[in-house]
């Protein structure tokens, strides 16, 4: 099993990041809209079989697909590159932090005195921790 330094220096792992995060929206867009998977891909003018495969993680997007995808259901498709090293340090943070409160959490924001991060699963609680 590999270690997480080695783990993030991956392709597939940026892959299933990405793949995971997709999916979250998604499945949160349907939430909040009360559609089901059929609805949505009408909306999205896909096929059900493919909206599948995107919940399912079983697709490689290409770039411009992701950002259509993103665009139909409200998300800004706003990528941010960070240095491997800057990564690190928020993901030991993230770590920290999920072993603190017990629940999966992404960051937020970071400066000099905090960190927020929030609760993947309510998508509503929002947690300062010191830095």
């Amino acid at each position: 099993m590999k270690k997480f330094e080695e783990l993030i220096e991956t392709p597939e792992y940026w892959l299933e990041t990405i793949q995971n995060e997709l999916y979250q929206h998604v499945f949160n867009y349907m939430e909040k809209e009360k559609i089901n998977q059929t609805q949505l891909a009408e909306k999205l003018g896909v096929t059900k079989g493919y909206l599948s495969q995107v919940l399912n993680g079983h697709f490689n997007h290409r770039l411009e697909k992701l950002i259509e995808l993103s665009l139909a259901i409200g998300i800004a498709p706003d990528m941010e590159f960070k240095t491997m090293q800057q990564y690190r340090k928020e993901q030991q943070i993230i770590r920290s932090a999920y072993l603190t409160v017990n629940f999966p959490i992404s960051l937020e924001s970071q400066n000099a005195n905090f960190t927020v991060v929030r609760n993947i699963v309510s998508s509503t609680t929002v947690t300062a921790i010191p830095a």
